[in-house]
């Protein structure tokens, strides 16, 4: 008999997964677990897929080729339920759609009130279900609670009109959060920064910049963005929309108007701070319907 029986990847490929479970029962002792891994059919690619017409095996990942059956959580759990077993502990493992292979689906452009509508589902990110079952019957699973969708920044510091990724730094926000303050630490350089350019996203999006201010190592003020657009003369893949500002790309950047002697004061560090908010997605699309408008009224 066995403390422990891992199915790791396993349910999914079997014709007859619940024959299989009843099995374990013999080689299990009474205090014995199930630890098992199943990829999850509910998650929000591949419904994104679904919307866009498409069910597409692949060589790896959630849709693999060799996938014979297909789990939500709630149909893994009844499964269990059926062979004598019961779940102590789910633990969903949330991927964001941007980092799998369903990147190029597009979710973004989802109708708003149906983008919502998925996420709003507690296993939309929930690439796949990590399980620890006991036999018999049993409380409740404990879930774990999702962790909220994020973005990147990335701050660069330019020498000799260059900018290499080995002289910046990266931070992360929260998307839904309003009001955030986001900094990125300017860690003791070998010499000062020439100029400063500032990734806002790692993706395409629409949000609100509040604010954006340098301080220095000790927290001395040393510059603030007078929130005149105007005032950020090098913008890439970004357009302002009054108060708001649409990322049209992956690469969304400007580049700070900050004089060379006061970036003179950070070469022993300081911190650039971005007080913004990244509101759901379909503020985004509206954006963006604003600003196609606009280039083919100049066109």
């Amino acid at each position: 008999s066995y403390d422990a029986i891992v199915c790791a990847d396993v349910l999914e490929h079997l014709r007859s997964p619940g024959g299989v479970l009843a099995q374990l029962h013999a080689l299990l002792k009474p205090e014995g677990r199930v630890l098992i891994s199943v990829p999850n059919v509910g998650y929000a690619g591949i419904i994104a897929g679904l919307m866009a017409g498409e069910f597409r095996y692949r060589p790896v990942g959630l849709l693999d080729s060799t996938h014979l059956r297909f789990f939500t959580r709630s149909g893994l759990l009844e499964l269990l339920h059926e062979h004598g077993f019961h779940a102590r502990t789910v633990l969903p493992l949330y991927v964001d759609v941007s980092n799998t292979e369903f990147r190029d689906h597009q979710i973004d452009a989802l109708p708003p009130a149906v983008l919502r509508a998925l996420l709003a589902q507690p296993d939309a990110l929930a690439y796949q279900f990590l399980i620890e079952a006991l036999p018999g019957p049993g409380p409740a699973a404990r879930v774990e609670v999702p962790p909220p969708p994020r973005f990147g920044l990335q701050l660069f510091f330019g020498r000799d009109g260059r900018y290499e990724e080995e002289r910046s730094v990266r931070a992360a926000g929260v998307i839904g959060r309003e009001q955030q303050v986001v900094e990125l630490r300017i860690p003791p350089l070998d010499q000062p920064p020439s100029r400063l350019r500032l990734d806002l996203a790692d993706r395409p999006g629409y949000l609100r910049l509040h604010e954006l201010s340098l301080v220095a190592e000790d927290g001395t003020p040393l510059w603030t963005w007078d929130r005149n657009p105007a005032s950020l003369p090098r913008l890439n893949q970004i357009t302002f929309l009054g108060d708001l500002l649409l990322a049209s790309g992956d690469d969304p950047s400007l580049e700070l108007p900050i004089d060379g002697t006061i970036l003179q004061r950070i070469a022993r560090g300081g911190s650039v701070r971005v007080t913004l908010d990244w509101p759901m997605s379909g503020d985004f699309l509206l954006a963006r319907g604003i600003v196609d408008e606009r280039e083919r009224a100049w066109a």
